[in-house]
């Protein structure tokens, strides 16, 4: 029976959860018990709902556009046909790619991995307005300069 319950701990979906951090206060807010069945991860007090709420560079802030975006081009970034762009194909530092909706319109997703600045530049295509990102708004003809760990979301002209 231990080597079952072994396999199971090591397959189960919970290993990649935590609960949700909401605040600073005990168990993260998640919980206002003396110990949740889950632990709470160790950096709560500095990564929480509550000190992200109101910062436009937040990692919530981003999800939140992110998701945003996802809902509002539907189209092109759900049901669109996903291309990885050869030029970045075999790139350990960036990953870039297109989707494309079934009436043609399009996105570019460019995605730096890497902790140096990437000069993303591309020989097809025409993009206009950054949708998401703090890059260039305009994906000019020499391309786009993504900061360490930076990404952006273009839209197709």
């Amino acid at each position: 029976m231990s080597d079952v319950m072994r396999e199971m701990r090591l397959k189960a979906r919970d290993n990649g959860r935590l609960p949700m951090q909401w605040t600073a206060d005990k168990n993260a807010g998640f919980s206002k018990g003396d110990k949740p069945w889950m632990r709470v991860n160790d950096d709560f007090k500095e990564w929480n709902v509550a000190n992200q709420e109101n910062d436009n560079d937040s990692v919530l802030s981003f999800w939140r556009q992110v998701l945003g975006l996802r809902q509002k081009e539907k189209d092109i970034f759900v049901y669109g046909h996903f291309t990885n762009l050869p030029e970045y194909e075999n790139s350990e530092d960036v990953f870039a790619y297109t989707m494309t909706s079934y009436d043609g319109r399009s996105g570019l997703v460019l995605l730096n991995f890497s902790d140096k600045e990437q000069k993303v530049e591309l020989k097809n295509g025409s993009w206009g307005k950054r949708l998401l990102g703090k890059n260039s708004d305009e994906f000019g003809e020499e391309g786009v300069l993504l900061r360490a760990y930076e990404g952006a979301v273009y839209l197709g002209c």
